[in-house]
């Protein structure tokens, strides 16, 4: 953490516009030098699907985009009323156990910061069958994730932050 408190050091001799601008660079890039190698995009066992807030609506049809997140289960059971799941974000094409210190960084995980309801729809047909609302439970520390969530998700999750995990209660 030295050389970044030498960069911000420096930086403070800049504008102010230039200092802000050389912040979100190293951000940027301690945020990438913090995230493990993953050799396949997906993690065994994820679930895809969509996350809604408190004021959306659920569509009709599936959205035409790509999933905006996905879960992984304990113990590899798929989704069901009182899972503890990891909540999975996708990072240069790759999906990632969710850090606490990624909440603040999209917008299902900052709601739920802020105890707004949030809503999980899997992928898939037959689209909307279930609906789940999801919460923060514990978070577990990296060591602790590969007991119930597997090797490959122990593997991508972040060392220096606990890692995020999710409640669900089934609403459909």
């Amino acid at each position: 953490m030295s050389r970044v408190n030498a960069i911000l050091d420096e930086a403070s001799e800049l504008p102010v516009p230039e200092q802000r601008e050389l912040a979100l660079q190293l951000l940027e890039r301690l945020e990438v030098a913090d995230v493990p190698e993953a050799t396949e995009p997906r993690v065994p066992g994820q679930i895809d699907g969509y996350w809604f807030g408190a004021g959306a609506e659920i569509p009709t049809l599936p959205p035409a985009y790509d999933p905006t997140g996905a879960l992984l289960c304990d113990g590899g059971d798929g989704l069901y009323d009182g899972a503890l799941c990891l909540d999975l974000v996708k990072l240069e094409g790759a999906w990632y156990p969710l850090s606490e210190a990624g909440r603040y960084a999209y917008a299902h995980s900052s709601a739920m910061l802020r105890d707004e309801r949030v809503r999980f729809v899997p992928a898939g047909a037959p689209w909307a069958a279930s609906v789940y609302e999801a919460a923060y439970a514990n978070s577990l520390e990296s060591v602790q994730v590969a007991a119930s969530y597997g090797a490959e998700a122990q593997a991508r999750c972040r060392l220096d932050y606990p890692t995020v995990r999710l409640k669900l209660r089934k609403l459909a």
